[in-house]
């Protein structure tokens, strides 16, 4: 009787261990199995929520989760959490819903918050700043409405990004710019027959200025301007074949002269301003369609370009020479990626957007060649 009382004490005590040595453990339970270094992800919290957007501002990472709210994380801080900023929408039919859509920080003075809401009832967005580092918001979109043919129209924006106080926000009818942090805008390009895909506005000059056109008939067009948008020019008619389609851009933040441009399948790359173009990654052979372009701001060689073949599967490639070799960052999740991945050198991470929450991704930093 001894004996047997002695062997299931043996037998508890070993599945302790067993338990305590994570033999049994539960975490993560999501990643496939076939990925290679699954120590390099981990999940960065708000599994609950679909994050469609994320804006990195020196230690301080934003979630946009539109309808969800507006939220900001730490990053340096290991014992964070999320801050809740505001903004959720409570609405039972989404048409009806607002949410927000875009975030920007003032580089100038961080605690200066810009955001663009949708607005309830309304197709329109507003714009709102908050003094406080988000305590209190007050409407900033004064000069949105404009005059065409012979009528008023409320302007809307859904996307922030610039220099400092100077902002250009761009919607559905055309681009805005803002010199004082939003105390007055002013209608830059009106859209005519055409829509908005993608601005990119140089970290360093906000006289540079890169935009993708989406035409009438899905063609795209790329434009750049070295003016703040007052003027533009297209690029050579020679090398439209490259740029049509096109899908992102990513400015070299030290060489304005560089420039990188994703098109479904390739990624091209100029060091003259757009006048000539050379082919960096194509994902023919891999049957990948190549869409968004991350780049790292202190190492600029070092870039993340993302595509999708199909709704959950994303290719994610990376480079730390400037596009002259490429390594597959193997992606372990089934969660669709909503928007760019962001690059953060001060931690070597990435940080991904998903319907799963934020991911967070350990890159190996000594694979960089130098500048």
């Amino acid at each position: 009787m001894k004996t047997g009382i002695t062997i299931y004490k043996v037998i508890i005590v070993v599945l302790l261990l067993s338990l305590s040595m994570g033999y049994f453990s539960c975490d993560d339970p999501d990643p496939k199995e076939d990925n290679d270094e699954p120590s390099r992800w981990s999940r960065y919290g708000m599994e609950d929520k679909a994050i469609q957007k994320l804006r990195l501002f020196d230690d301080q990472l934003y979630a946009i989760t539109k309808l969800r709210g507006l939220y900001r994380r730490n990053i340096v801080d290991e014992f964070s959490e999320w801050q809740y900023l505001g903004f959720e929408d409570t609405v039972s039919d989404w048409r009806y819903a607002h949410g927000v859509y875009d975030v920007y920080i003032n580089t100038e003075n961080p605690t200066s918050i810009m955001i663009a809401v949708y607005e309830a009832d309304s197709l329109n967005s507003s714009i709102l700043v908050s003094q406080d580092n988000g305590v209190t918001w007050l409407s900033s979109d004064s000069g949105m409405v404009y005059e065409r043919e012979d009528s008023l129209y409320q302007g809307s924006v859904g996307e922030i990004t610039g220099v400092g106080n100077i902002i250009y926000g761009t919607g559905s009818d055309g681009i805005y710019v803002t010199y004082d942090f939003g105390v007055s805008w002013h209608l830059l390009i009106y859209y005519d027959s055409i829509s908005y895909w993608g601005l990119k506005v140089h970290p360093y000059n906000d006289h540079i200025l890169w935009v993708i056109f989406m035409g009438v008939w899905g063609d795209s067009n790329i434009s750049k301007s070295s003016d703040g948008g007052l003027s533009w020019e297209g690029l050579p008619e020679s090398f439209a074949s490259l740029y049509q389609f096109a899908d992102d851009i990513a400015l070299h933040p030290l060489d304005e002269q560089i420039v990188y441009v994703s098109v479904p399948s390739n990624v091209y790359k100029t060091e003259d301003f757009g006048e000539t173009w050379v082919q960096i990654l194509s994902g023919d052979s891999l049957g990948y369609s190549f869409s968004l372009i991350s780049i790292d701001e202190k190492q600029p060689n070092h870039l993340v370009v993302m595509g999708r073949e199909n709704i959950n599967f994303h290719p994610i490639q990376e480079t730390f020479d400037g596009g002259v070799s490429w390594i597959k960052i193997d992606y372990p999740y089934d969660y669709l990626i909503y928007s760019h991945p962001l690059v953060d050198p001060n931690n070597e991470a990435l940080y991904l957007p998903t319907e799963g929450g934020v991911l967070k991704y350990l890159y190996n930093v000594n694979l960089n060649e130098g500048e």
